[in-house]
């Protein structure tokens, strides 16, 4: 399968003009019909699964997807074949669409979205990766970089965002989605110059008190993980969420000191959750691949 995508997320927009106010106000009337899971359910989509672990990342939610809508050859802005969720207040709730084509490997990236210039990247689903099996690489040169063999198609994509985001509206990430999944604002955080390294590794602790992880965390934890590492990670888990509670507070009393005395000890204790997942990893690929994972989104990815 392979598919190109923009993901737009509506929890609270920010100001748009010109070249996206089309496609944000088409992703806002699919929205007004598909409010939650059970709508989503009715109108065809279900939950998108990795191979062997399901979707759902700090720094984009949840995909859904309607595979039919991917055999089309051109965008239609009223019918995304993806919808995005984002857990808040213990429901899903719809974050954004993603639209998708299916396109043939070798071709070119896209260098726009329906006319207007944005910045594309491609997925490649691989099969017989050393270490690994079938995977989702990162387009078709990373497959065969990886020592795998790709599917004839793949999948290019770039992410529009609606919702307040540090990196720009077609950023490939959103760090502030997990302190909206938790009720915060993230108005403490710099996500730019040399305090964005730990602004964003804070981001990705947040995501595991909720059930959202990196790919190849998840991956790892149920393929590798000794039930002893299980326990100690959920021992992690525990320890954030009360962290987390604690940072909310700190927001709401606008209470700084408290708020980064409360954040050094998450970034300690994410640290030691990614030492048991490198550890519990069965393979050095999957563990390069974690690394590289990690590395990526503790950096700064801007397109605006």
């Amino acid at each position: 399968m392979r598919f190109v995508i923009v993901a737009l997320g509506l929890a609270t927009p920010v100001p748009v003009l010109g070249q996206v106010d089309s496609t944000y106000s088409a992703a806002r009337s699919v929205l007004t019909r598909v409010t939650d899971t059970a709508a989503a359910r009715a109108a065809g989509y279900e939950p998108f699964r990795f191979p062997r672990v399901k979707d759902h990342t700090p720094f984009q939610g949840q995909h859904w997807i309607r595979d039919d809508v991917l055999d089309a050859r051109d965008v239609d802005l009223r019918r995304p074949p993806f919808i995005m969720f984002l857990p808040r207040n213990g429901q899903l709730v719809p974050v954004g669409v993603a639209y998708g084509l299916n396109v043939r490997g070798s071709e070119p990236l896209p260098g726009d979205l329906v006319g207007y210039d944005a910045k594309w990247h491609a997925h490649q689903w691989c099969e017989a990766v050393p270490g690994e099996g079938l995977a989702l690489a990162d387009g078709y040169e990373d497959c065969l970089d990886r020592g795998g063999r790709p599917h004839p198609e793949q999948t290019t994509m770039v992410h529009v965002w609606t919702v307040e985001t540090p990196d720009g509206l077609y950023a490939h990430d959103n760090p502030l989605l997990p302190f909206m999944a938790l009720g915060m604002s993230g108005r403490y955080e710099s996500f730019h110059g040399s305090e964005s390294h730990d602004a964003r590794v804070l981001a990705l602790a947040l995501g595991e008190t909720y059930g959202a992880q990196l790919h190849y965390a998840r991956l790892i934890e149920r393929i590798g993980a000794s039930s002893t590492d299980r326990t100690e990670l959920d021992g992690h888990r525990a320890t954030l969420r009360e962290i987390a509670k604690t940072l909310e507070m700190a927001e709401q009393d606008e209470n700084q000191e408290k708020y980064e005395a409360a954040k050094l000890r998450a970034l300690e204790v994410f640290e030691l959750m990614t030492d048991v997942y490198r550890s519990a990893a069965p393979s050095s690929e999957l563990r390069d691949q974690l690394n590289r994972q990690l590395e990526a989104a503790a950096s700064s990815h801007s397109w605006h």
